[in-house]
């Protein structure tokens, strides 16, 4: 079992820093405890669930309209990108926090908004939002379920009971995923959560699911592309972003 808290951090180090594919002794037995205790995590989102997904930008098609006899109006339209661009690419999918290079996974969330805020657009961005709905019963893993316990010193560093210990590893788990992807992330920084993810898909679930950072819904990350169907497409622009700021306490270093 888990020895405090900071056993997800040492995990973390490791994968990126020092051996990514054989693993430590010390690595192996974090992720086997990982999955003894996550049996309790597992629920059932029903078969035909709605689903959501956001991608910036749309295309164009060209309308016309005939005014006259001798005179025809031609113009581009937004529209929603086609289906086939509302799912990603089987054999060229880009790295995610689920997902390695060319091995992609469908990303959605349990409400549009949160969907759209998930891509981050900004004001004025055009964003192509597709409507899914789950193609069966989806058995998932809900990282979220400690998402918003305290991480304090006594979770994190020292022996608490193993409760408290579990729930800290799991909550630390869960805000790895839902950190928002940004163009400066790396590999290694995708390493420990798409090896956590890799791990259970084998473990017949077909997905995750977690806390969105930037949404007041969820996230899930979906291990096969055919998991959920597009029903509908809808295309949207961003009104408005609102933001809001909190100073971090810190201690100047002295002269």
């Amino acid at each position: 079992m888990f020895r405090c808290g900071h056993d997800f951090i040492d995990f973390c180090e490791s994968v990126r820093t020092e051996h990514r594919y054989v693993h430590t002794d010390a690595v192996r037995e974090f992720l086997e405890d990982l999955a003894a205790s996550a049996a309790h995590r597992h629920f059932v989102i029903p078969y035909d669930s709605k689903l959501w997904r956001a991608q910036l930008n749309c295309d164009t098609e060209e309308r016309e309209s005939k005014v006259d006899a001798d005179l025809t109006v031609c113009w581009p339209e937004d529209v929603p990108f086609k289906p086939e661009r509302m799912k990603p690419k089987r054999n060229a999918a880009p790295e995610g926090r689920a997902n390695a290079k060319g091995i992609p996974y469908l990303y959605v969330a349990t409400d549009r908004d949160t969907a759209m805020a998930e891509v981050r657009p900004w004001i004025g961005a055009k964003l192509s939002v597709g409507c899914f709905r789950a193609s069966k019963d989806l058995t998932v893993l809900n990282l979220a379920v400690n998402h918003d316990v305290p991480l304090t010193s006594n979770t994190l560093f020292k022996t608490s009971p193993d409760t408290f210990v579990r729930d800290a590893v799991w909550a630390l788990v869960d805000k790895a995923f839902a950190k928002p992807v940004t163009n400066e992330d790396s590999t290694a920084d995708y390493a420990p959560t798409q090896i956590i993810a890799d791990m259970f898909s084998r473990h017949e679930l077909d997905g995750l699911y977690y806390k969105s950072r930037v949404g007041s819904g969820y996230n899930l990350a979906l291990f096969d592309l055919d998991s959920a169907e597009l029903m509908e497409s809808y295309l949207f622009s961003t009104a408005r972003v609102s933001y809001e700021f909190t100073q971090e306490k810190y201690r100047p270093l002295a002269p």
